[in-house]
């Protein structure tokens, strides 16, 4: 499958930076993009069976009702959602997410503040792994 029919879900509490990954997504073709505010609202949307099935999750770390390592945690204990791909945004300098986000499973992760170049370059490398 690629990008331009993946249906992606960007979590992160904060508004601009969903509307940014949002946007990245759209200049990369993706059009199929969900959002979520919470790790909670996130894990209840990946377990619902209506509308389009996700495909990649990209979420922040310091998020409110279940962070962004427990998500990941969440998404890698369930035997229906264990192999999905996940990114994982970490602030600049916060090198102790990076080791935290890969010990929980994320295939990856991008720092804030996101460059568009790094963020395609990044993707594009997590689906490879998912193809192989």
């Amino acid at each position: 499958m690629n990008e331009q029919n993946m249906c992606f879900l960007v979590v992160d509490g904060e508004f601009e930076i969903r509307r940014q990954m949002i946007q990245h997504l759209k200049d990369l073709g993706c059009h199929i993009v969900e959002e979520a505010t919470d790790g909670r609202s996130a894990f209840s949307r990946l377990k619902q069976s209506w509308g389009n099935p996700i495909n990649f999750v990209i979420t922040g770390t310091t998020l409110p009702n279940m962070d962004g390592f427990q998500l990941v945690q969440a998404i890698r204990a369930d035997p229906e959602r264990s192999r999905l791909p996940v990114l994982v945004m970490v602030n600049e300098g916060q090198t102790s997410d990076v080791t935290l986000a890969a010990s929980l499973g994320a295939n990856g992760y991008i720092m804030k503040p996101l460059i568009g170049r790094v963020f395609a370059e990044k993707l594009a490398f997590i689906r490879g792994l998912q193809q192989v």
